[in-house]
């Protein structure tokens, strides 16, 4: 089991499932604190964990929306989107 908080701790919460896909998301959307929940996932800030997730990301995305002063300066994939045209 996985947990995790916000930076003043008032909020915390606990993951026991499995983590899926990983991505830098660089969407406006994302710069925003906050947990995101779909009907069956759930998206949250990986820096919030306490531990390993064991997962690493697979590609960044939303790259279109990145802020203009950020260079990606490693080897992972970049969409421009939500990473569906890329291939995995």
């Amino acid at each position: 089991m996985l947990t995790g908080s916000c930076l003043c701790g008032r909020v915390a919460y606990e993951v026991d499932g499995k983590i899926g896909p990983v991505f830098y998301c660089h969407c406006t959307t994302c710069g925003r604190p906050k947990a995101v929940r779909s009907p069956d996932i759930l998206r949250l800030r990986m820096g919030s964990l306490d531990g390993d997730p064991g997962r690493r990301p697979l590609a960044h995305i939303f790259v279109a929306e990145k802020a203009p002063w950020f260079t990606i300066t490693d080897d992972l994939p970049c969409s421009q989107g939500n990473g569906e045209d890329l291939a995995r």
